[in-house]
C-alpha cells in the first residue's frame, strides 16, 4: 500500500504527530535522482488500470451537499467526453498519465476511461469516529469491486490511524468477494478532511504551513480549505492508483515506500515552485483564489504536478519544472575515513574551456560523470594560475581539435572528451561556459568528478582523474552559485558580493574547490569517503554550505569582507585574488574545518532522530514494537558519577530532578516531573495489562571524580569504565561529564547515550546493568545540546529561552538525561520498546525530538509555562521548588507524542 505523506509533518495541539516533513518517497527521489543514474520510473511488469473504470465515493461522516459536489465535479472533470472549454483543464492534466500506458506498450497502448460511479453516504459514523486501517478497508469494500476504484472520504471529525501523523491519504488494493468462483482485486483510496485536524500538513497551500518557509496561504478555489486540500490529495492518489494499482506497476524505489506519478513532485503546482512556494499560478480576478486547472460545471482546482516518464521531469499544467532537488545524498551523510592512495605529488592539472554548443550531452552520452551527482566543494584554488596566464591545452601532437579556439582570451573549444588532456599524473578539468547545457546540470549537480582509463601507451594504460564544473550564472545561480545569488530553496537572505565580481565564476571556484578535494582524496572511488560508493560523502561534501564560523542553512558563516568592494571571502590567493572556499572535513578531529574557525559540528540530531524520518514515514504508522526483552522493573537506584568540576549547586539540579521522578510525596504543584514520568508506565501495561510490572526509581550513591582520573578526552570505553564504578545490581549508573571534558562523538552526533554492560561476578552470577552518559555542552556545543536555552546553530533562529535553573549547561543536561532515562527504562538492553533498527532505535523520548509543549515545531519548543519572577520557561515542577523543562514522551496507547502542557 502506498501512502500520500504530507510535505510538512509536525505537532498539533498537545500531541506532536511527526516532525518529519518529507515523506520517504520524496526523500528517495532526492537520493535516486542524485546518484549515478538519472531518475527513471521503472515498470515492474504488473497490470495498470485499464478500460472503463468507475470511481465510487464512500462518504463517511458529515459532509454538506456543496462539499460532495466539489469532489464529484472533480471526478467528472477527469475524463469528460466534451473537454472543458477553458484551459488548462483537469482533463489535460490527467492526460499525462496516458504516457505511462504508452511506455508499457508503445505499439498497442491500453486506454483508461474514468467515470463517476455510485456514492454511498454514511453520516451515522457506523464504525465510530476513530478508524483503523482495517476499518478503512472495510469501508472501501462497500463499493462495487469490479472495474472500480472505491474512494473513502472521511469528514473533519473522524480520526484515522496515521492521519496527520505520517499521511494525508493512502491507496492500496484488496481481494473482492468471490463471484462465480472467481475473486477480483480492486483498488481503493482513502483521503481525510484535514481542516480541523492538520490543515497545515494536508491542506497546504490553502493553510499556513506549520513548518518551513512561512508565506500567506492561498485562497482555496472552491472556498473550502478542507475540501480543496482533499482534491489535491485525491488527485495525487488517483495518479498513483491508476499507474501502480497493485504495487507492481510504475514506481521508483522500494515497493513498501514507492515514489509514484504524483509523489515524485511534492509541493509543485506551477512554474518556479520551491518549498514554501507552490509556483506561479492562475488567480481568479473575482475571488482571488489560486488554481491551475478548470473543471466541470465552471469549477477551478489546484492539482499537483505529475512526473512525465517520457521526459523524466515534473510536468505542471502551466510550465515544465525540471527539478528542485539540488542537494546530493552525500550531503546528508556524516564523513569518516577509509584507506586511500592519494594522487602523486607531481600531479598536474589540465583546464578545458568550452564554447557554445546546443548540448554537451550528445557528445558525452557515454561519459559516466554526466550521469552522476556528486555536488562537492574543495580547497587549493589559490594554487591555480591567473586566468590571463593560462595557456590553452593542446591535444597530443600539438594541434588543437578542429573548430576550437586557442587564443588566451577565448579558450573555449566546443565538444570534446576528457581524453583530450594529458593522462599520466594529471587531473583534467572541464569548465563549461554559461551558455552550455550539460546533462543533469541544475537538475541534480553543479559539477562532478570521476576517473577514466586512458589510451594505451607502450602497452600500458593509465587511469586519470577528471572534474567537470559548469558556469551557472544564467542557468541556475540559486543552486550552484550560492551564497553569491539568492537561493531558490530554504532560508532567504541577501546574496553576498562575489570576491572576483563574477557570480558565475566565483561559484565555479567553490564547486571546483570542493571537487578538487574529493578528487585528490578519493580519485578512483576507493579512497576516503563515507556512505555508498555511488554517492560518497567526501572531504568537502561532508560540510555542505559551511564557509565560516556559525554557518547554518541560509547563512554561510562569519566571513572576511573586503572594505573596498564589500566582497565576502575567506582565503587569499595568487596575484592578489580573494576566494570563498568551503569547509573541509578534518579526519584527525572528525569535524568541519574552515579557514577562519573550526566548526566542531553542525550535525545536532543523532542517528536515531534521522532514522525516525525514515521509519515514521513509511507505509505503516509509527508503532513502537516490543521486542520481548526485559524492561527495568522493581526498585532501581540511580547512581550518579560526576566526572570533572561541578559546583554543588549544579549537582543539586540533577539530584533534585532524580528525586522528583518517583517521590513518595508527589509535588503539589502541577504539572510535575512525576506526572511526566507516569507516561512510561503505559509501556509496562502493554506487556501485561492484567499484572503489569512496576518501576520505582530512587536516588542512589554519588561518586565525584574531580581529578579527571582518565584525562579530559574520553572514549566510549572510558565512559563504560566510569559507569562500572557504580553499583551493578538493580541500578542505572549515570556518568555526567563537565563542560571541559571532550567525549568521543560529543557535539558531533550525540549529546548523551545509554547502553548496558556486564557487571562483575557476584556469587558466580553476573548481572547486566544499564548506564547513561550525558555531557555538559555549555562551552562546547550549547546550540546542539542545550537548545532551547541557547541559540541553535542550525535551522530556524529564535531567541533562546531562559533556563529554569539559570544554568544553560545543566538545564540542557536535564533534558538529555530525562530523554535517556525514558529510553533506558523501556529499552535497557536493546530488546525492549523501540522502532527502527536496533543500532539506531527510536525510543520513548527520541521519537519526539524538539517537542516540549503545545504547538511545537522546529525552532519553537512549544507553548510553555513562564516563571513570572525569573522569566524562565518550564513545563514541570520538581522537588524542592525546582522547575524543569522536559521532552515530550511517545505515548504507546495513543501512538502520539504527549506533553505536559
Amino acid at each position: 500500500m502506498a501512502s500520500l505523506v504530507y510535505t510538512h509533518l509536525l505537532p498539533q495541539l498537545v500531541l506532536l504527530i511527526s516532525l518529519f516533513h518529507f515523506n520517504l518517497a520524496a526523500r528517495r527521489l532526492a537520493d535516486s535522482a542524485e546518484t549515478q543514474q538519472p531518475l527513471l520510473f521503472q515498470y515492474h511488469n504488473g497490470p495498470l488500470l485499464t478500460g472503463k473504470i468507475s470511481i465510487n465515493l464512500i462518504w463517511y461522516g458529515k459532509f454538506q451537499p456543496s462539499q460532495r459536489a466539489i469532489v464529484s465535479d472533480f471526478i467528472a472533470s477527469l475524463s469528460t467526453p466534451t473537454p472543458t472549454t477553458a484551459q488548462p483543464s483537469v482533463a489535460t492534466w490527467w492526460k499525462t498519465t496516458d504516457k505511462y500506458y504508452q511506455l508499457s506498450n508503445s505499439k498497442n497502448p491500453s486506454t483508461l476511461v474514468l467515470s463517476m460511479g455510485t456514492q454511498i453516504i454514511d453520516e451515522t459514523y457506523s464504525l465510530g469516529k476513530s478508524l483503523s486501517n482495517q476499518q478503512i478497508e472495510q469501508l472501501a469494500s462497500k463499493g462495487a469491486q469490479a472495474n472500480a476504484i472505491n474512494v473513502v472520504l472521511t469528514s473533519e471529525d473522524v480520526a484515522v490511524e496515521g492521519f496527520c501523523m505520517s499521511k494525508c491519504g493512502t491507496h492500496g488494493s484488496l481481494t473482492g468477494a468471490s463471484v462465480q468462483g472467481k475473486s477480483n482485486k480492486f483498488a481503493y483510496i482513502w483521503v481525510g478532511n484535514s481542516e480541523t485536524q492538520c490543515p497545515g500538513q494536508c491542506a497546504w497551500p490553502f493553510h499556513q504551513p506549520i513548518y518551513g518557509p512561512q508565506s500567506p496561504p492561498l485562497v482555496a478555489p472552491n472556498n473550502d480549505v478542507g475540501l480543496d486540500g482533499m482534491v489535491i490529495n485525491l488527485a495525487s492518489l488517483l495518479a498513483g492508483t491508476t499507474t501502480n494499482p497493485f504495487g507492481n506497476g510504475y514506481f521508483q524505489g522500494p515497493k513498501d515506500a514507492p515514489l509514484e506519478a504524483a509523489s515524485a513532485c511534492p509541493g509543485v503546482y506551477g512554474k518556479g515552485a520551491y518549498p514554501g512556494y507552490a509556483g506561479d499560478l492562475l488567480v481568479d480576478p473575482a475571488t482571488g483564489a489560486s488554481y491551475n486547472a478548470n473543471g466541470a460545471n465552471g469549477r477551478k482546482y489546484l492539482v499537483p504536478a505529475l512526473f512525465d516518464p517520457s521526459t523524466q521531469t515534473c510536468s505542471t499544467l502551466l510550465v515544465l519544472l525540471i527539478s528542485f532537488f539540488h542537494f546530493s545524498l552525500a550531503a546528508r551523510r556524516l564523513a569518516s575515513s577509509a584507506e586511500t592512495q592519494p594522487l602523486p605529488s607531481n600531479t598536474t592539472m589540465a583546464l578545458f574551456f568550452m564554447e557554445k554548443s546546443p548540448s554537451i550531452s550528445s557528445g558525452m552520452a557515454n561519459s559516466s560523470p554526466h550521469k552522476e551527482l556528486l555536488s562537492q566543494i574543495s580547497l587549493p584554488l589559490f594554487l591555480l594560475p591567473h586566468p590571463q596566464n593560462l595557456n590553452p591545452l593542446l591535444p597530443p601532437g600539438g594541434k588543437p581539435p578542429r573548430n576550437t579556439t586557442t587564443s588566451a582570451t577565448q579558450r573555449r573549444p566546443p565538444l570534446f572528451y576528457f581524453q583530450w588532456g594529458a593522462h599520466k599524473n594529471a587531473i583534467n578539468v572541464v569548465l563549461t561556459s554559461a551558455d552550455v547545457a550539460v546533462e543533469g546540470f541544475c537538475i541534480s549537480k553543479c559539477g562532478t568528478h570521476g576517473s577514466s582509463k586512458a589510451a594505451s601507451v607502450q602497452g600500458k594504460s593509465y587511469k586519470f582523474a577528471y572534474i567537470w564544473v559548469g558556469n551557472s550564472e544564467t542557468q541556475c545561480p540559486g543552486q550552484c552559485a550560492w551564497p553569491f545569488h539568492q537561493p531558490i530553496y530554504g532560508p532567504q537572505s541577501p546574496p553576498l558580493v562575489a570576491p572576483n565580481n563574477d557570480v558565475g565564476l566565483d561559484g565555479m571556484v567553490i564547486n571546483l574547490a570542493s571537487l578538487l578535494a574529493g578528487t585528490t582524496t578519493n580519485p578512483f572511488g576507493n579512497g576516503y569517503f563515507q556512505g555508498p560508493k555511488d554517492a560518497p560523502l567526501e572531504a568537502a561534501s561532508a560540510c555542505p554550505g559551511v564557509y565560516g564560523k556559525g554557518a547554518y542553512p541560509g547563512y554561510a558563516g562569519d566571513l572576511l569582507v573586503d572594505p573596498t568592494t564589500g566582497a565576502s571571502y575567506n582565503a587569499n590567493g595568487g596575484n592578489g585574488r580573494k576566494y570563498l572556499l568551503p569547509a573541509l572535513f578534518d579526519p584527525s578531529t572528525k569535524s568541519c574545518s574552515t579557514l577562519l574557525v573550526l566548526v566542531i559540528s553542525f550535525f545536532h540530531f543523532n542517528l536515531a532522530a534521522r532514522r525516525l524520518a525514515d521509519s515514521a514515514e513509511t507505509q505503516q504508522p509509527l508503532l513502537f514494537q516490543y521486542h520481548n526483552g526485559a524492561l527495568l522493573s522493581g526498585k532501581i537506584s540511580i547512581n550518579l558519577i560526576w566526572y570533572g568540576k561541578f559546583k554543588p549547586t549544579q549537582r543539586a539540579i540533577i539530584s533534585d530532578f532524580i528525586a522528583s521522578l518517583s517521590t513518595s510525596t508527589p509535588t503539589k504543584a502541577q504539572p510535575s516531573v512525576a506526572t511526566w514520568w507516569k507516561t512510561t508506565e503505559k509501556y509496562y501495561h502493554l506487556i501485561n495489562s492484567k499484572k503489569p510490572s512496576s518501576l520505582v526509581l530512587s536516588m542512589g550513591t554519588q561518586i565525584i571524580d574531580e581529578t579527571y582520573s582518565l584525562g579530559k578526552s574520553l572514549s566510549n570505553q572510558h565512559i563504560e569504565q566510569l559507569a562500572s564504578k557504580g553499583a551493578h545490581k538493580n541500578a542505572i549508573n549515570v556518568v555526567l561529564t563537565s563542560d571541559d571534558v571532550a567525549v568521543e562523538g560529543f557535539c558531533m552526533s550525540k549529546c548523551g547515550t545509554h547502553g548496558s554492560s556486564k557487571g562483575a561476578s557476584v556469587q558466580g552470577k553476573s548481572y547486566k546493568f544499564a548506564y547513561i552518559w550525558v555531557g555538559n555542552s555549555e562551552t562546547q556545543c550549547p546550540g546542539q545540546c542545550a537548545w532551547p536555552f541557547h541559540q541553535p546553530i542550525y535551522g530556524p533562529q529564535s531567541q533562546p529561552l531562559v533556563a529554569p535553573n539559570n544554568d544553560v549547561g545543566l538545564d540542557g543536561m536535564v533534558i538529555n538525561l530525562a530523554s535517556l532515562l525514558a529510553g533506558t527504562t523501556t529499552n535497557p538492553f536493546g530488546n525492549g520498546y523501540f522502532q527502527g533498527p536496533k543500532d539506531a532505535p527510536l525510543e520513548a523520548a527520541s521519537a519526539c525530538p524538539g517537542v516540549y509543549g503545545k504547538g511545537a515545531y522546529p525552532g519553537y519548543a512549544g507553548d510553555l509555562l513562564v516563571d513570572p519572577t525569573s522569566g524562565a520557561s518550564y513545563n514541570a515542577n520538581g522537588a524542592n521548588g525546582r522547575k524543569y523543562l522536559l521532552p515530550a514522551l511517545f505515548d504507546p496507547s495513543t501512538k502520539s507524542c504527549s506533553t505536559l502542557v
